[in-house]
């Protein structure tokens, strides 16, 4: 009974999973950048919330008008 693998056999997994991460690149990028929109329109609505309360607190005086 042979014990490892061949040659062939380790670069034929290489191959294959090269082709995958190629295939799959692209899918997790524009996952990425979805995530990184999400977090940046959350951030802003935070922002006009707490512009908003501000105003609120002191008689509608807004921050940004000083």
């Amino acid at each position: 009974m042979r014990q490892g693998f061949t040659l062939t056999e380790m670069l034929t997994v290489i191959a294959i999973m090269a082709i995958l991460m190629a295939l799959l690149f692209p899918v997790f990028s524009v996952a990425r950048e979805k995530a990184r929109q999400n977090s940046c329109l959350t951030n802003l609505k935070q922002i006009g919330t707490a512009l908003t309360e501000y105003a609120q607190d002191y008689d509608d005086v807004n921050v940004l008008s000083h």
